[in-house]
């Protein structure tokens, strides 16, 4: 029987010992070729979208995404949870030719980040809106507005009309050209006292004005943004009327009223006569001397340019400086000096220091030391029982800067926060404490605040950041709170900076 066995053939033995020969076939090697090429007998491959549903990777994902809305929106609910703070407020700022609304942009954020209300409006939203709710200058609807050239030398004229008609785009609609030719681009309005009567504080940001060189001087399309003017120029408007000095007088008259003001309220373009009545508010005296710190002085898009022709009158050069410093100039009398980081500042620079009677206390509760680096003048107190210094700026300087200051019969500490309080209440800050030019993120949260203190929490050169937050917040804060508690208690902690 062996012999019938070939191959791959397989021999059985039966049982009693008979054995019987079975042919078997080799594999078919093909055929499994085949089947694992046709993923017969392996699991289907699951589609991408199933895939990726049932996956851990989109697990993570939604996780992590729920974790993030839920760290936007808690601290949203504690914010909505908080209760409104009613405060009739005037804002004044004569200062806007753009609409990025700068000078006062910062003020309008802490307003409603501590859910300040205005208790007369009618509306659904009543919080403060930075492009509605203030008096002073309104500006064009396209802050992109440029000037022709002919126009330009219309501005310069004495003839210039300070209700003059922007220029606008042209259209295709001859129609539509003609109408928009008789629009005026801005509008103006000024403190009235009609408007003061049912207000509880007013708070002045800035009344320098506009001017037709605003519209022309640096154009977008080569600076790449539209920046105020530094260059003489006519008055669109700016500066206090007598009317509004007589407005804000009665104002205060009527008892318990309060009065806030930033630089540039004292100084130009307001006369010397409406600016006494002003000073006699506060219980200071401005000196004419204004200052800031600039990053770089051969950046011609920062630096005044009438600077640079009082350069060239008092050295007979071109302006040649560059690296940083302050520039401090007394207005009217075209005298100024520049003390430079490199020879008469020393480390620190210009501090905003808070008094030490008054930081653990009062409205300076929380208001950190910190370098001050935008506009402040110069201002000296009355000799008033019912006024009192709240901060300081102090001058950091080396014995060159100490001695430019003395020839100049300037100190190294001038007063910061100047508060009068009597009939009514009052405070002076001699330098821009709301500006903020920089993003700011939503304030209908409690988070942003924190954000933002804590990533300005170091000093950079130059910086606004790290004075506002941590110096100008939380003043303006309690300021404000305070205000607002004294008129009607109000159900939040008055200092939440303590």
């Amino acid at each position: 029987m062996s012999d019938l066995i070939k191959g791959d053939n397989l021999e059985e033995q039966q049982p009693g010992g008979t054995a019987t020969a079975t042919l078997v076939p080799p594999p078919d090697r093909k055929a499994r070729h085949r089947r694992e090429a046709e993923g017969i007998g392996k699991p289907r491959k699951k589609p991408f979208l199933v895939a990726f549903v049932t996956s851990r990777r989109l697990h993570t994902i939604l996780i992590l995404a729920l974790i993030i809305y839920l760290c936007v929106l808690i601290p949203h609910l504690f914010w909505e949870r908080t209760p409104d703070i009613p405060l009739k407020m005037m804002i004044v700022d004569k200062t806007v030719p753009f609409q990025d609304y700068r000078e006062h942009r910062g003020l309008f954020w802490l307003l409603t980040n501590n859910k300040f209300i205005d208790p007369t409006k009618q509306t659904d939203n009543r919080f403060y809106a930075e492009d509605l709710d203030y008096t002073g200058f309104y500006p064009p609807p396209d802050d992109r507005i440029l000037a022709t050239p002919e126009q330009e030398n219309a501005m310069f004229s004495e003839e210039f009309n300070p209700n003059f008609v922007g220029p606008v785009p042209s259209s295709s609609n001859p129609t539509e050209d003609a109408r928009l030719k008789n629009d005026v681009h801005w509008r103006f309005d000024y403190i009235d006292s009609a408007d003061l009567a049912d207000r509880d504080l007013l708070y002045i940001c800035d009344s320098y004005g506009v001017y037709s060189a605003d519209y022309w001087q640096f154009r977008s399309d080569y600076w790449g943004d539209n920046i105020a003017h530094t260059i003489y120029s006519p008055k669109i408007y700016g500066g206090m009327k007598p009317e509004e000095i007589t407005a804000i007088e009665g104002f205060l008259d009527q008892g318990g009223r309060t009065i806030c003001a930033e630089f540039n309220t004292l100084a130009s373009p307001t006369d010397e006569e409406l600016r006494d009545r002003l000073e006699e508010i506060f219980g200071v005296d401005w000196t004419h001397w204004i200052g800031r710190y600039f990053v770089d002085f051969g950046d011609v898009t920062d630096v005044p340019w009438w600077l640079f022709e009082l350069y060239k009158q008092k050295h007979g050069k071109d302006w040649d400086l560059t690296g940083s410093g302050y520039l401090l100039c007394k207005d009217g009398e075209d005298e100024f000096f520049v003390l430079t980081d490199a020879e008469d500042v020393a480390p620190g620079g210009m501090l905003f220091v808070p008094r030490t009677d008054y930081m653990e206390l009062d409205v300076m509760q929380g208001s950190r030391p910190s370098t001050f680096t935008y506009w402040f003048d110069v201002v000296t107190v009355r000799p008033d029982p019912s006024v009192e210094i709240l901060a300081d700026f102090e001058f950091k300087l080396t014995d060159s800067g100490k001695d430019k200051m003395r020839r100049h019969d300037l100190p190294l500490v001038i007063p910061a926060i100047v508060r009068k309080q009597t009939h009514y209440n009052s405070y002076y800050m001699a330098g821009e404490m709301t500006e903020f030019g920089k993003a700011m993120g939503p304030a209908d949260t409690k988070l942003t605040l924190q954000i933002n203190r804590s990533f300005y929490g170091r000093e950079v050169q130059g910086s606004t950041g790290f004075p506002f937050w941590h110096s100008s917040y939380p003043v303006v804060t309690n300021i404000l709170r305070k205000e607002a508690d004294l008129i009607s208690p109000i159900k939040v902690p008055v200092y939440p900076f303590r």
